[in-house]
């Protein structure tokens, strides 16, 4: 897998290759009931090369966003393929479960086919911080537990040899 950031015209500032995937807990792809285990449905990819700035990492909140928290999705959609798109003006709608009991939140952003995986941002204090991962199903995101995911990003970066 390849993973590009900062197209700019016809280049990119980097380039990353996988090298270790790492599946959300206790996730098996069932496809007769997709939708089973959503909440595990979500991948930590290691690359061979760290890509970015420590200024343009954002963290990961420790809990999920509250109903009625205003929210921000910026990904790359497969009708802007090139372009990071943003809708700015989401808000989580309320909570739900997949199959096995693990937590989806319901939100409105738009966004189209190859949205999934982007970060769900929230605002607080002035800081901007990754909230949940967006999936596929129109009206619900994948929330990650955060502290889980931190705790991975942390042993990648130690495993790697650097720190996000």
């Amino acid at each position: 897998m390849h993973f590009l950031i900062g197209y700019d015209g016809s280049r990119y500032a980097g380039h990353g290759i996988g090298v270790k995937l790492e599946t959300g807990p206790g996730f098996r792809y069932d496809p007769i009931r997709p939708s089973a285990t959503a909440g595990s449905d979500w991948a930590l990819i290691w690359l061979d090369t760290r890509l970015g700035a420590a200024d343009r990492i954002l963290p990961i909140i420790d809990h999920p966003p509250e109903v009625g928290s205003i929210v921000m999705l910026g990904g790359y959609q497969q009708d802007h393929p090139l372009m990071l798109m943003a809708d700015t003006g989401c808000q989580i709608l309320g909570s739900a479960t997949d199959g096995d009991g693990r937590p989806l939140i319901r939100r409105n952003c738009t966004g189209t086919r190859g949205v999934s995986g982007a970060p769900l941002l929230i605002e607080q204090n002035g800081k901007w911080l990754v909230a949940v991962l967006m999936s596929s199903p129109p009206s619900a995101v994948r929330p990650v537990d955060t502290l889980w995911f931190s705790t991975r990003l942390e042993g990648a970066s130690e495993e790697l040899g650097y720190l996000y």
